[in-house]
Order: C-alpha cells, then sequence, then structure tokens
C-alpha cells in the first residue's frame, strides 16, 4: 500500500526551516465575510438510523450519476451515516466524465480534512454504500447486472500501482446472504482496479450470477485503497447503474449531458470588482463539454442563457443562443459558443451574479442542465471555486496572483482558499506538520519583481480550513492599499513547508500566476489558477469594507527635486511606529541604496554620486500593530 504526502505543486528543493513562532502571529487580520461566501455544504444524516431498503424491479431500476447540485451523494440512495468516510461530489476534477458530476475517492474526509494527520498511513479511504436493495423476488435468471465508469487521478493525484508495496487500488464488493443467520454484513468482493496514469473513463460490467445476492439485504459497496494523508490517490465514479435484464452488450446510454464549461465569459477572469467592468470589455466566447452515451448519432438541441438572478434587471437584455448539434457516438466535445452579447451589456447595479445555464434535451433531464456563476461585485477570481491540487514552495518565498484594473481602486483584503495539507517535517518523514495554523505573510506588490513589495505583514496570519471543502478565508488588510494598473497580490511563506493553496486546474491561467525563483518573477507553468482572490474597495465607502486607521500616517521628503545630499522627512498622522527604512530604487527597480533607523529620522543623507535622473523612495514603517506600512514617492535628482 502506497504511503505519500499531499500532491502538493512544489517547485524547489526541500529544506526544512523552522519559522513558526508566536510572535508572527496575529488573528487581528483575520475576518471571515458570510455574504461573500457560496452557502456551506454540511454532511447530511442517513435518511434513517439504519439502511433503508429500496424497491427494485425490471421498471424500476438503480441508477445514479451524481448530477445533482450538492457536494454529498444522494442520502436517499447512498448511506451517509456520520461514522462513514464516503466520497463528495465534484463538478471539475474528473477529465471528460460520462455526465456532469462524478464521486471523487481520495484520503481525505467529507470537510477535506486528512483521515490521519500526524502518520503516514494507507488502508481503506473513502467508502460509499447503496442502501438495501430488495432483489429478493429476482434470481440469476432475470440477469441483474451492476455497470458503472470509473476514472483514476483525473485533474486530481494518481493512484499508484508500484508492485509490490505501492499498489493502490479500487474496489467494489456486493453484500450475500451465505450465512444470514450471523447478523453481520456478508461482503464479497467482486471487482479490483488497480491505480495507474489518468485514462478516459472505463465502463466496468459485473453481472450477478450467484443465488446468494439476491435477498432483501443487498447492498454495493464502493471503497478506496490508498493514502489516508489527505488529498490524495483520486479515483471519480460515474453513473452506477443496476438492472434486471442486461447482456455483456447492454454498453450503451440512449442519454447526452451536459458537462461542464470550460471557461468564463468574464475570461480571464471568473468574478471581476464592478468599477473594474467596462463597457465593450470581458464576455467572451466560451465552450461547454457536452457527452454523448449513445452508440449512435444523436442530434440534440442545446440553449445557453446568461442573466442575473439577483433581480431588479441590472442589465440590458439577456443573452441566449441556440445551437444544432451532431454528437457523435460515445463522445465528449466542447461546444463553442460565440461572444454572448453582440452589443455589450451596460450594467446598472453595484453588484449582481451572471447565471451561465446551458440544457439540452432528452430522456435523462436530470444531467441536462449545467449551471455556473460568474460574479461582479468587489472580488477578482481566477480560479472556478473547486481545489484540484494543493500549491506551495519548498523555500520561503513568495507567490502570487496578477491583476489588471481599468481604473485605480483599493485593496482592502485577499481571500485565500487553503487545502488542507500534510507535510514530512524532516527528509525521512520521521514527523508529519499538518499546515492548519501555520504562519505566512498577505504580500502586495506593485512591480514585476518579488522585491517591490508595497505592503507585508509583520505579526502575520494564519492557515485556515474553514468549516466545508472549498471554504475561501477572508484576510483583511489592516491598512488599505492603494492599486492602480497592474499588481500582485499573494503569500509570503514563512517556512520551507509546502503552505497548499488551492489549486484550480479547470481555468488555466499559467499567465497571471508567478512565483519567487531566486529574486525572479517567474510564471508557475502548471495549468491553473491559484485560488487567491483581491477584493476591492470598489467605490464603498471604505468603512463599511474595513476599519481604517485613525489620522492615517504620512510621510513627504522634500526638497524634491534636490541636489544628491541631504533629505528631510515630515511627518503626519498619529499612527504609533517602532522602526522605520528608507529604500531607494532605480527606475527599473534596482535597489540602490538602504539605510535603517529607530524612531522618527528628521533628516538622513543620501549616498554620494547620485546620477541625475529619477528615482523611486521607499518608506517602510514598523507599525506598533506589528505590521508594516510601505509608502512610496518619486524623487529628482538635478545635477
Amino acid at each position: 500500500m502506497v504511503y505519500r504526502l499531499l500532491c502538493v505543486c512544489c517547485l524547489l528543493c526541500v529544506s526544512w526551516v523552522n519559522t513558526k513562532g508566536q510572535s508572527l502571529l496575529s488573528d487581528d487580520q483575520l475576518r471571515e465575510v458570510p455574504q461573500l461566501q457560496e452557502a456551506h455544504h454540511q454532511p447530511l444524516a442517513g435518511r434513517s438510523a439504519g439502511a433503508d431498503t429500496l424497491a427494485f424491479s425490471a421498471s424500476q431500476p438503480f441508477f445514479d450519476d451524481f448530477s445533482g447540485s450538492s457536494l454529498l451523494p444522494d442520502s436517499s440512495k447512498w448511506m451517509l451515516r456520520g461514522s462513514m468516510a464516503y466520497p463528495l461530489i465534484s463538478r471539475h476534477l474528473a477529465v471528460r466524465p460520462p455526465s456532469k458530476g462524478v464521486a471523487t475517492f481520495d484520503g481525505a474526509d467529507s470537510q477535506g480534512h486528512a483521515y490521519v494527520q500526524i502518520s503516514l498511513s494507507a488502508g481503506r479511504a473513502d467508502v460509499l454504500r447503496t442502501h438495501c436493495i430488495d432483489l429478493s423476488g429476482l434470481s440469476p435468471a432475470n440477469q441483474v447486472a451492476l455497470s458503472f465508469f470509473l476514472q483514476p487521478e483525473g485533474l486530481g493525484n494518481q493512484p499508484d500501482n508500484r508492485p509490490p508495496g505501492n499498489v493502490d487500488e479500487f474496489k467494489v464488493f456486493f453484500a450475500d446472504n451465505t450465512d444470514p443467520g450471523n447478523n453481520q454484513d456478508n461482503l464479497r468482493e467482486v471487482l479490483s482496479v488497480t491505480g495507474g496514469p489518468l485514462r478516459e473513463f472505463r465502463q466496468y460490467f459485473i453481472p450477478l450470477t450467484d443465488p446468494a445476492f439476491f435477498h432483501k439485504g443487498f447492498y454495493i459497496q464502493f471503497e478506496s485503497h490508498g493514502s489516508l494523508n489527505g488529498y490524495l490517490d483520486h479515483w471519480h465514479l460515474d453513473y452506477v447503474y443496476l438492472a434486471a435484464n442486461r447482456t455483456t452488450a447492454d454498453t450503451a446510454y440512449h442519454d447526452v449531458s451536459a458537462l461542464y464549461a470550460q471557461n468564463s465569459p468574464l475570461a480571464p477572469y471568473s468574478a471581476i470588482p464592478f468599477r473594474q467592468y467596462q463597457q465593450g470589455s470581458f464576455m467572451q466566447p466560451f465552450q461547454v463539454y457536452v457527452s454523448n452515451l449513445d452508440r449512435q448519432l444523436v442530434a440534440p438541441a442545446l440553449a445557453a442563457s446568461i442573466q442575473d438572478p439577483v433581480g431588479q434587471t441590472p442589465f440590458q437584455g439577456t443573452f441566449q443562443q441556440a445551437l444544432s448539434l451532431n454528437l457523435s457516438p460515445y463522445t465528449r466535445s466542447p461546444i463553442d459558443f460565440e461572444n454572448p452579447f453582440s452589443e455589450q451589456p451596460i450594467l446598472n447595479n453595484a453588484a449582481l451574479q451572471l447565471d451561465l445555464e446551458v440544457e439540452l434535451g432528452d430522456e435523462v433531464p436530470q444531467n441536462d442542465v449545467v449551471h455556473e456563476r460568474f460574479r461582479l461585485d468587489s472580488v477578482f477570481a481566477y480560479d472556478d471555486g473547486e481545489a484540484d491540487a494543493a500549491f506551495g514552495l519548498n523555500k520561503s518565498r513568495g507567490f502570487g496572483v496578477q491583476y489588471d484594473l481599468t481604473r485605480p481602486d483599493t485593496l482592502v483584503a485577499v481571500w485565500i482558499s487553503f487545502v488542507p495539507t500534510v507535510n514530512c517535517r524532516t527528509t525521512d518523514c520521521g514527523s508529519l506538520v499538518y499546515m492548519q495554523n501555520e504562519a505566512f505573510r498577505l504580500t502586495l506588490w506593485n512591480k514585476p519583481h518579488p522585491d517591490s513589495t508595497q505592503y507585508k505583514q509583520i505579526s502575520g496570519s494564519r492557515v485556515r480550513y474553514g468549516d466545508s471543502i472549498n471554504h475561501f478565508v477572508r484576510y483583511a488588510l489592516d491598512i488599505p492599499q492603494p492599486v492602480s494598473g497592474r499588481f500582485w497580490v499573494g503569500v509570503q511563506q514563512l517556512t520551507s513547508l509546502p503552505i497548499g493553496v488551492g489549486f484550480d486546474r479547470t481555468y488555466p491561467n499559467d499567465a497571471f500566476m508567478y512565483w519567487d525563483s531566486s529574486g525572479v518573477w517567474t510564471p508557475l507553468r502548471l495549468g491553473g489558477s491559484l485560488m487567491i482572490r483581491a477584493e476591492l474597495q470598489n467605490g464603498r465607502d471604505l468603512s463599511t469594507a474595513v476599519t481604517p486607521a485613525a489620522d492615517p500616517l504620512r510621510i513627504h521628503a522634500f526638497p524634491n527635486p534636490n541636489r544628491g545630499s541631504m533629505l528631510h522627512l515630515q511627518y503626519q498622522g498619529k499612527t504609533q511606529w517602532r522602526s522605520y527604512r528608507l529604500s531607494l530604487f532605480a527606475p527599473d527597480g534596482r535597489m540602490l541604496w538602504q539605510d535603517s533607523f529607530e524612531g522618527k529620522p528628521a533628516s538622513i543623507a543620501l549616498p554620494a554620486h547620485l546620477s541625475a535622473g529619477l528615482y523611486l523612495l521607499r518608506h517602510e514603517v514598523s507599525l506598533a500593530s506589528g505590521n508594516t506600512l510601505y509608502l512610496h514617492e518619486k524623487l529628482l535628482i538635478q545635477p
């Protein structure tokens, strides 16, 4: 059995340094705003204290393709008791699934936390069990058979197949009645699939040929076996179908399904602050994947619409488009939609949601509608809200996300979705570190290199996992930061253990994801989006976003222009601080000189022999609160 740690996108060599300390941590900057969150999905109990019994006949098969709207399996079909380790439903983690939504098995519980957090462990992980299915009125002569589709890895982590010891498995069990008097479940293994790399979904067909399966307490149990240390060893299950009168040739279904939107109509973004939307901008062409499970060519109608469910007609007109399709047998194909609006919509509300609905029409209606939501309020985002992996560096360095503004604004908070992550503390994995509560610093960069920090926390923040999978936590800046043009916002790691920021592979936005590679700002090139979102003031009264500092600090250097000798400083504001540092930068961003002081220096001697030209001054102030304030101004040196 395989023993590995969480699949983290790591770019550097492991070199662990213990930087954790209470002096780095402060909860003052942590604040969560429920109205900006999607609804949380809490675990549900089964329909009753014990297993229900489902009716079954030739006209009433058992079927589930996991196409509902919940993150949980349907409790009317599956046992979801609190003590059971069951999979969750994912919308984008599988690659070209048969229908929208799959049950994803891994080594994490229903809230995304590793089953085992303190030691390397492997064994039975997620389990999905049906309620009892009453087969007592049938026999092998009725040709009852189970079929389902299965894919290893998807966009997640590959289950291993390295004999003899590192073999992950997906197993299927049937409950028989060979010993009905012992009052215990008697499970028989009927299939075992070994791990391996990503491949297309494969359909498995298992006939029920033993009379021992035909009893009132029959049920099906799917199990994944692999790492118990978190988001690892992914298997994706879809289109579970138990029916009578089937043969081994019964592997096609008169069903077409809408799967998912491949990109965003707001591309490259999935959410945009309202003030950054410009008439004639965004609203890009997009793709939607559809699936044909029939052995024949089908030509369904496909209609798409975009509207706002919040109401009050926030933009003029609604996009609607219908397409006539010709889908080849057994295909999963992208369908292109043109620019959603021939005339770009005029928006007249401060916040709205764009709901994209794509609908097919056939005999299985529950999987015919794709619903994707894209927001225009106060948040910039690139991701689809569902983590496919976790990202971190193996060095204490920074990484961030680039955003481009159409007009100046103010950064007030950063939203981050952390994936619960287990890491090795030493090279021999003698001990594990669960990254919950680990320290990091929010960082804002205003130039395309990692030394151009406009804002960096000194006290830092803690990793928080929230109370549901894919939960975003809002980290408010103590001092809102003005931003314009292009900026980068992200994380400065304070440890050489990968911190585990959510990474979405559905929307590949490599051009906007960067990391600090030995002092050089370098694109990630991993084919996805970091789940780091920037919240802007967005034209609101700042008091509704954060509590501003009373009488904020301002620093002004004079004389300016300067002859390159003595620089005097003027201070305004009552902000309490500890120390001060002045840095001088060349126009290309190179740091030329730096000096540090305790308290508030009145005058500072500039370095000798400065050439005439334009420079950038950075005032770096360590505040009494433990955070750092960065103020910038231009300095002209005259001959």
